[in-house]
């Protein structure tokens, strides 16, 4: 008879056990984690080349209202940079500029022998929020 007892409460006790994860499966998860991805697009005119685009992770956050933080921090520094104008270190003139959620760096770096050579190094980021289930990158 006790051996029936068991039989009998089994499934009930599974029941119990597994309902709470059949709930939280139906429920949207409200702490999906967030990543702030950067696409960096590189043209340097020295070279014959297509421009290089990758896209990095910068960050991961709990939040949206975290990882959209971080990514105004971001673009404020660079707007600080781009109110600068352009200025020179060494033989390289720097130029920053910022619109919506990218900011560019250009670097003309002068030839010391002949200053009327230079090349230039154009460095295109772009930040994005996106939930941790999305991937901005091309598919293969």
């Amino acid at each position: 008879m006790r051996l029936r007892t068991v039989g009998f409460l089994a499934p009930f006790a599974f029941g119990l056990l597994t309902a709470p994860l059949v709930v939280a499966a139906q429920q949207p998860d409200k702490a999906q984690a967030w990543i702030l991805w950067e696409e960096q697009t590189v043209v340097f005119t020295a070279i014959l080349a297509l421009p290089d685009s990758k896209w990095n992770i910068a960050d991961s956050f709990e939040t949206k209202p975290e990882c959209d933080g971080k990514r105004e921090t971001i673009l404020l520094g660079a707007s600080l940079l781009a109110a600068r104008g352009k200025w020179t270190e060494k033989n390289v003139e720097f130029q920053v500029t910022v619109k919506d959620d990218r900011y560019t760096e250009v670097r003309t770096v002068r030839d010391q022998a002949d200053p009327t050579k230079s090349a230039m190094w154009i460095d295109i980021r772009r930040l994005l929020c996106l939930p941790a289930s999305v991937d901005p990158r091309p598919r293969k």
